[in-house]
């Protein structure tokens, strides 16, 4: 009897050891929220990110609902109970959420928040303008900001060289002089048709527009895609690298053939299992848009169908 109390007294300090109670206001059901009194994020794009202080917020809900859009945020500042409702929108209930700020206050914009907002809108623009896009596509978060940045009435445009994910900015007056530089560090983020390969492709494939799919997609880099089928529809296309089902198209995956002309001297190569014959043709014909032409063998005068593999080789099957 004396040893099942014994065991009872050590599993009962166990249990008190390994159980530590919530934190006072806060159940295991509840978030933790402190709110910054003031960010230097554009108010424009506010997420809970930027807002929450991150040392005492729940780190759940800043992985779960960080990204929750503040889309009544203005220039005057954001209502502790606009940012509650925003988070009731996403679906989190308002009594999971255990506020550690004064609920009546607001979330006020740094003086330096138009700055961001300039340089973040001028971003876009140059982002957009070297890469064709709609700027309205392009959103940008900004994971390093720079403390010493001028006043916005200190300049009146800025530049912008983008060495992404870096962005040097330099801040120009009315003569266009420079006032002050700053670089900027962030993350781009784009909606956008692209092309999809429909099944895999190996390398030195020839492509088509057949092989892909148009799909509008999130995309975390703006450079270098094929947006369109129709940019494949003229001339001969060769993958220089395989793609897997499902892969977006780029153009350094491409490599686009010469044309052959009617008339042009090529090497008709005829390939078996084993040997392989050479000889040299004349192109009669160009065919299917360049994936085939006719050509005459100059030695025997006879005229077959084969399929370009090069600027001066075609491969036939007789």
């Amino acid at each position: 009897m004396k040893n099942k109390w014994i065991k009872i007294l050590i599993v009962s300090v166990l249990w008190i050891g390994f159980s530590s109670p919530p934190a006072e206001g806060e159940s295991v059901d509840t978030w933790k929220l402190a709110l910054l009194p003031t960010t230097l994020a554009d108010f424009g794009h506010l997420t809970l990110s930027d807002v929450a202080d991150k040392a005492l917020t729940s780190s759940e809900l800043l992985k779960q609902y960080g990204r929750t859009r503040l889309e009544r945020a203005g220039s005057d500042g954001v209502q502790v109970s606009e940012i509650l409702m925003a988070l009731g929108r996403a679906g989190v209930p308002p009594s999971r959420i255990h506020l550690l700020s004064d609920s009546t206050r607001k979330v006020m914009p740094s003086p330096q928040t138009a700055v961001v907002t300039v340089v973040r809108e001028a971003i876009i623009r140059k982002v957009a303008e070297l890469n064709q896009f709609d700027p309205a596509s392009i959103s940008l978060e900004f994971t390093q900001i720079p403390g010493d940045l001028p006043k916005r009435e200190n300049f009146s445009k800025v530049s912008v060289q983008p060495l992404i994910p870096l962005f040097h900015i330099e801040f120009l007056n009315e003569r266009d002089q420079s006032v002050a530089s700053a670089t900027f560090e962030g993350k781009l983020s784009l909606r956008a048709t692209v092309l999809a390969a429909k099944a895999p492709l190996m390398t030195g494939e020839y492509v088509t527009a057949e092989n892909f799919s148009e799909e509008v997609r999130e995309l975390s880099e703006v450079g270098g895609l094929v947006r369109s089928a129709s940019e494949l529809r003229e001339g001969r296309w060769q993958l220089k690298q395989g793609l897997e089902s499902g892969s977006i198209l780029k153009r350094q995956d491409l490599q686009k053939l010469s044309q052959l002309q009617v008339g042009s001297m090529v090497t008709v190569i005829k390939k078996d299992p084993r040997f392989q014959v050479q000889t040299l043709g004349r192109i009669k014909e160009v065919m299917d848009n360049g994936a085939s032409v006719l050509v005459e063998n100059l030695d025997s005068k006879k005229e077959i169908v084969g399929k370009p593999i090069s600027a001066n080789e075609v491969e036939v099957n007789y």
